[in-house]
């Protein structure tokens, strides 16, 4: 698994935070030494939506691959945890969802 940050102006809102947001990837087994090209599934989870991949998720992702129930994937999660006004809310009242189809997407 990969953490990393994304910063766009596309995460701003009214409240005026941090236009950097934690997103994390999974990359299958043999990623780096494949050639092949790899579906990506976008997770957006919304209200309260952390970045964290659980690492049983991980462990059912390798077992499901290498035992061929399902083909190799790219899986992305983005941290839309975002304030609106001063609270946290999504609810679609936010820019979360503006960010993670622009910009994760």
């Amino acid at each position: 698994m990969v953490r990393d940050s994304i910063t766009s102006l596309n995460s701003q809102n009214k409240a005026g935070e941090n236009t950097t947001l934690n997103v994390s990837v999974y990359l299958p087994p043999n990623y780096e030494s494949s050639n092949e090209k790899h579906p990506v599934i976008c997770y957006l989870k919304g209200f309260h939506g952390h970045d964290d991949i659980p690492e049983e998720f991980i462990e059912i992702l390798n077992l499901a691959i290498s035992s061929g129930k399902i083909r190799p994937m790219i899986f992305i999660i983005a941290n839309n945890l975002r304030n609106y006004k001063g609270l946290k809310m999504d609810w679609g009242r936010n820019d979360s969802s503006r960010f993670a189809t622009q910009c994760v997407v």
